[in-house]
């Protein structure tokens, strides 16, 4: 499962529970904000056993941390790392419950370092380079895996990186999910529980684009009620490794 953090510190503590949050291993995604909150951050869990144990054990004892809210993430409706194209979006339909101890030593591998040779994987994992590349045929065209260049949003000339909490008429909320999903520059949305009904990372070139993306843009998605922006100032932490070499 997965889970949307918005956070507030202490006053003038905000450096420790940004240290805080990045040593903790389910935190994927975390990013220093403006607005609402101080940090908004995505953590991956296997149960809601894990996530218990993360939300009294790790994350209650971070030093400097005065408020948390937690959304449950109900479905990811577009996942992309594309940021000068809309040929990235990536969504899983079905949880893949077949693979085995090879597929997630592969996937491993690949997170590790995707230019690995098939050849190369097989040596280390001790099997042969066809059935490395069958299996990794399999992975991508089911959806379980994507190899895609990762770009540096600021390093394109995106100013701006922003956290997008919406509330949207219940019986809209797919046809609303998917609307924003189809625009270019959001990179992630998510139906969820919580405090807003939708959460969407999206990525700017600069305050008039933010401006125009919030009054016309999302004004014609049809039953969207309410919209509240935290712009993103620092990337604290980003890995796409959710499997560790110890899982």
């Amino acid at each position: 499962m997965g889970v949307i953090l918005a956070i507030n510190s202490q006053p003038d503590r905000l450096k420790e529970v940004a240290d805080g949050l990045r040593s903790c291993k389910p935190v994927r995604y975390a990013m220093l904000c403006t607005g609402r909150f101080d940090i908004m951050a995505w953590a991956g869990f296997r149960d809601s056993k894990e996530l218990a144990s993360f939300l009294s054990d790790d994350l209650r004892t971070i030093p400097g941390l005065a408020h948390f809210e937690t959304m449950l993430t109900l479905k990811l409706v577009k996942v992309s790392i594309t940021l000068l194209a809309d040929e990235g979006r990536f969504a899983v339909a079905h949880p893949a419950t077949d693979l085995d101890t090879m597929d997630f030593a592969i996937i491993r591998e690949l997170q590790a370092d995707a230019r690995q040779t098939s050849n190369y994987l097989a040596s280390k994992l001790g099997t042969s380079g066809s059935t490395v590349r069958r299996r990794i045929q399999q992975l991508l065209k089911r959806g379980v895996i994507r190899i895609q260049a990762m770009a540096d949003p600021f390093a394109l000339g995106f100013d701006g990186m922003a956290s997008i909490g919406l509330k949207v008429d219940r019986s809209r909320v797919n046809e609303a999910a998917e609307a924003i999903a189809s625009f270019t520059n959001v990179q992630t949305v998510a139906i969820c529980t919580g405090r807003y009904d939708i959460v969407a990372w999206a990525v700017f070139s600069g305050v008039s684009d933010l401006h125009n993306f919030i009054t016309s843009e999302l004004g014609r998605v049809a039953g969207l009620r309410d919209c509240e922006t935290v712009t993103n100032l620092k990337l604290l932490k980003f890995s796409h490794r959710l499997l560790e070499n110890n899982e």
